[in-house]
């Protein structure tokens, strides 16, 4: 089984998969969870965040996750993933892929801002250190 868990950056995908894996480890089932951040950091360096770059790392993350699922291992991909096309590709590509989206009010999202994206997505338009438009 591959769960997708998706949302935006701060709604609880990473601190909600790792629960999960504490409260099956109890029963014996075992996890694997793929962070997309972590994936990307490491082994996907050459991806950006334009659409197509965004789709190939679900691609990968999806391959990857598929090849743990084979050894019955489940698997959470952690991701913000925010298109409709790649997700449903993904459920279409392997078997027993489960899409669970995560959702938190904005303000909440805004308070706990980890990576400072909503600070920069705040700023005005021309601010040095604002968003590429």
């Amino acid at each position: 089984m591959i769960l997708l868990f998706c949302g935006l950056s701060g709604a609880g995908k990473s601190t909600l998969a790792e629960k999960v894996r504490n409260k099956l480890a109890t029963e014996e089932i075992f996890i694997e969870i793929i962070d997309a951040d972590e994936y990307r950091q490491r082994l996907f360096k050459d991806l950006k965040y334009s659409m197509e770059d965004r789709f190939e790392n679900i691609r990968r993350l999806g391959f990857i996750a598929n090849k743990f699922s084979s050894h019955n291992i489940i698997t959470i991909i952690s991701a913000i993933n925010p298109y409709d096309s790649i997700r449903n590709e993904l459920a279409r590509t392997y078997k027993n892929v489960k899409v669970v989206h995560i959702d938190c009010d904005l303000k909440v999202l805004i308070k706990r801002d980890t990576k400072g994206l909503y600070k920069r997505a705040l700023l005005p338009d021309g601010h040095p250190d604002s968003f590429p438009t």
